[in-house]
């Protein structure tokens, strides 16, 4: 499991490349009730919380 530095670290790579993208399709291990309401959606932010990735959302 990575630190939490190594989480601190990947936020602030991926920050410039994928906050203001736009989520077109999904992948892998996605439950099929939350793929159509994933598809759409604006990523609007990117945070480390802990040992945590997030991936903040908005569906404008």
């Amino acid at each position: 499991m990575p630190e939490g530095d190594t989480i601190f670290r990947t936020a602030a790579q991926l920050r410039p490349i994928i906050d203001g993208q736009l989520i077109e399709s999904t992948s892998g291990k996605v439950a099929p009730r939350l793929e159509p309401p994933l598809v759409g959606q604006r990523i609007v932010g990117t945070e480390a919380r802990g040992k945590h990735l997030l991936l903040h959302l908005s569906d404008t």
